[in-house]
């Protein structure tokens, strides 16, 4: 039997259906797996799940210097493996160490899961360091076409670059939505917004569920969201999410009784279905990542900016057709969603858009390209 050993910094919970997936694709073909992470780090809030998954080994994050941190007893459970892989991060000392040895002549062949760089205008130095070490490895799991073109440009064979697309349980959200009733959604309505004592009908929602943190501009949104209320008063905005942010929207939705902040919510808790249900328009002018897969698993247009700083995923969206990209401006993003709330075949065709797109990127497709690579590095 084959075995192979994932080194990940945190298993988080919107990963573990996928592992499981993983997991059970692998053993079927006599290939075992491993999964070995530590916790995250204090107040970053990510839910560890690693003990739920059965396969896991847990190893513990020790910070050396700044950002650069050691996965001490990660080195144990990919010993007489044959095949290694780790997360592109600059900051994983250990990346280092197995790359070194595995060009020293190590059995156990290595390879590269992220992005392929930085996508940020601002991280010339970071993705330099990601270049040089890019072609490093035996194999390459990339999050997405426009991850695999980046390291391409790195020299790196194409034959040897395994396409992901990265993905979260969209069918599992997909299904849950289904079961959501129009009862549900009223009292939902008169929870949140019942002093405004408007009919069902003529409320507009916009949906934000993240972190409150820097990079997802939450100034910017809510300077947004002021502008698109003021063109349209039935409009509300819920946001869902906590992090450094959390005082600002708190005084914002505070002296603004038509936006709601809900705190931390996981999307796939029963109340995070239904609150995500009620949206007409995924509002996020700061860096995308998954969330756009949630937004389109409940067929939900996402709004962002032309920032700079959003993950590979942003390749999921068409312009125009199950998003819109913006100048990162609050009156030109605020001028765009209006444009489309105010149409609303428009909206309808971005919503249908956004579901097949949901059906399209899927956490099993990601399972089934994953192990399909796996299964050609080990043969290669």
């Amino acid at each position: 039997m084959k075995r192979v050993c994932i080194i990940q910094r945190v298993m988080c919970d919107y990963r573990k259906k996928f592992y499981l997936l993983l997991h059970g694709k692998l053993l079927s073909e006599n290939i075992s797996l491993v999964v070995c992470a530590g916790l995250p780090w204090p107040g970053e809030g990510f839910v560890d799940v690693l003990g739920e998954l059965g396969f896991g080994a847990r190893s513990e994050n020790i910070k050396i210097a700044g950002k650069a941190y050691w996965q001490k007893g990660a080195l144990g459970p990919a010993k007489n493996t044959d095949l290694i892989i780790f997360e592109q991060a600059n900051s994983a000392l250990i990346n280092y160490y197995l790359l070194l040895k595995r060009k020293l002549g190590g059995k156990a062949k290595v390879a590269y899961w992220g992005h392929g760089w930085h996508f940020s205008k601002n991280s010339g130095v970071r993705n330099s360091w990601k270049r040089f070490f890019a072609n490093k490895t035996d194999w390459w799991f990339a999050y997405t076409e426009l991850s695999a073109k980046n390291v391409e440009k790195t020299g790196f064979p194409r034959d040897k670059i395994t396409v992901l697309n990265n993905a979260v349980d969209t069918t599992s959200m997909r299904n849950e939505r289904k079961k959501v009733t129009a009862t549900q959604l009223a009292a939902l309505r008169e929870e949140l917004f019942g002093q405004d004592k408007l009919p069902n009908s003529e409320y507009v929602f916009g949906v934000f569920s993240g972190r409150l943190v820097e990079d997802k501009m939450i100034p910017f949104l809510l300077e947004s969201v002021e502008l698109i209320h003021e063109k349209i008063p039935n409009f509300r905005m819920i946001i869902i999410g906590d992090g450094p942010e959390k005082n600002r929207v708190a005084r914002f939705c505070e002296k603004n009784r038509w936006c709601a902040w809900l705190g931390r919510l996981p999307t796939m808790s029963e109340r995070g279905i239904i609150i995500c249900s009620l949206g007409d328009i995924w509002i996020h002018p700061g860096a995308v990542g998954l969330a756009i897969l949630d937004a389109f698993s409940f067929g939900i247009p996402l709004v962002t900016t032309d920032i700079g700083v959003h993950g590979p995923e942003i390749a999921y969206l068409e312009q125009d057709v199950n998003g819109m990209i913006t100048d990162h401006t609050p009156l030109g993003y605020a001028t765009a969603v209006v444009d489309i709330l105010n149409n609303k075949d428009r909206l309808e065709n971005m919503r249908r858009a956004a579901t097949r797109s949901s059906e399209l990127y899927t956490v099993e497709a990601m399972a089934e390209n994953y192990a399909e690579g796996i299964i050609k590095c080990l043969s290669a």
